[in-house]
């Protein structure tokens, strides 16, 4: 869903919202008729609920105020009833009942990292993630999904499987002669080649893709260079366009599908990543 559609089905349900307000589409709100947030605050992968369940089966239900301009970072708690000042910063793992952070930590909100121009997305980075994409879902043999909704283009489109879909029924057919119309389909959905031909994709997809899909953008990020230590407001289009990709192609989410292959042991995964890098 776009921002600002978020934001006006948030508001929709009850929410103050101000105006320039950034809300990360991971933050996990709720009870928003409870939720005051003021103009250009700014919530990254945050917990901002009114209503917590206390000790003994209590709970609490609450307003929360979020002030203007105030920062709140990945995985910031803010409880019932808190009322964030203008300006805070709140740093990352912490809670409204700690004491505000340096202004300096405002840099580890996302929202503050730019992103490339629409020039640079639209003609190098959507069409390296597609390719991408389009490689790790044909070379196991899957075409769902082709276009993941984490790629962050809107799209949505299951053409491939369609037409996945098409070709097998032009490959089977069905047999009615001296048989009722049940039978005729039974045998049509359960014919071996069908059967092992969806086995085929099923383990497929489950396995090779997501492994594939690492290794792929491994490989992009090292040919497009590691970035080098500089400030957000110093960042170049390289290097925009670079944490893009990267942030789509070895997202949390593409290394947990791809881990869960690999094995899940720290140190394990930290020594073939390291191979790869």
């Amino acid at each position: 869903m776009h921002p600002s559609l978020e934001i006006l089905y948030y508001r929709m349900l009850g929410a103050r919202i101000g105006k320039n307000v950034i809300i990360n589409s991971d933050a996990q709100l709720g009870e928003f008729d409870l939720l005051n947030l003021q103009d250009e605050c700014q919530i990254d992968e945050s917990h901002v609920r009114g209503f917590r369940v206390e000790r003994n089966g209590y709970f609490r239900l609450d307003d929360i105020s979020i002030g203007r301009a105030a920062v709140l970072n990945t995985y910031t708690v803010i409880s019932p009833g808190a009322v964030v000042p203008d300006g805070t910063v709140c740093g990352p793992h912490a809670s409204s009942h700690d004491k505000p952070s340096p202004p300096s930590y405002a840099a580890y909100n996302r929202a503050m990292i730019p992103e490339p121009n629409l020039l640079m997305s639209v003609c190098v980075a959507w069409p390296i993630i597609l390719a991408v994409r389009t490689i790790s879902c044909l070379s196991s043999i899957s075409f769902s999904h082709l276009f993941g909704t984490d790629i962050h283009l809107g799209l949505g489109l299951d053409f491939p499987w369609f037409a996945a879909i098409v070709l097998m029924m032009h490959q089977s057919h069905l047999v009615t002669h001296n048989s009722s119309a049940l039978r005729s389909m039974i045998f049509h959905f359960a014919s071996p080649r069908r059967v092992v031909f969806l086995l085929l994709s099923i383990v497929a997809r489950a396995v090779l893709t997501p492994v594939i899909q690492l290794v792929l953008g491994i490989a992009i990020k090292r040919l497009l260079g590691f970035n080098v230590v500089c400030s957000t407001a110093n960042a170049t289009q390289l290097t925009s366009l670079r944490r893009y990709i990267n942030s789509i192609l070895l997202s949390q989410r593409a290394l947990h599908n791809a881990f869960v292959i690999l094995g899940n042991r720290s140190e394990i995964v930290s020594v073939r990543v390291a191979s790869w890098m």
